[in-house]
């Protein structure tokens, strides 16, 4: 990442080496390949994935308070019980 210019103060996650470097956020076709090429699953099979695996080693509140998820969202993921 040291070829590009200024690195660290670039607005967006994803930066692109180019002949010119845009500051530009990039598609959501562009994420959806990216996630799917580097981790063989869809973005939305990889997130409730990990939600599934975070509720079950921490609980459903941990999505609560780590990822912002609402009391009926997290109550997919796991028992809620402990409210």
């Amino acid at each position: 990442m040291a070829e590009i210019k200024n690195v660290d103060k670039k607005t967006y996650l994803f930066v692109t080496i180019a002949h010119t470097y845009k500051d530009k956020p990039v598609s959501k076709g562009f994420i959806n390949r990216y996630v799917k090429e580097l981790t063989g699953h869809t973005p939305k099979k990889l997130r409730i994935s990990c939600f599934s695996a975070f509720s079950a080693m921490y609980g459903s509140q941990y999505l609560i308070d780590a990822f912002g998820l609402s009391l009926k969202q997290s109550s997919r993921y796991g028992k809620t019980k402990n409210f």
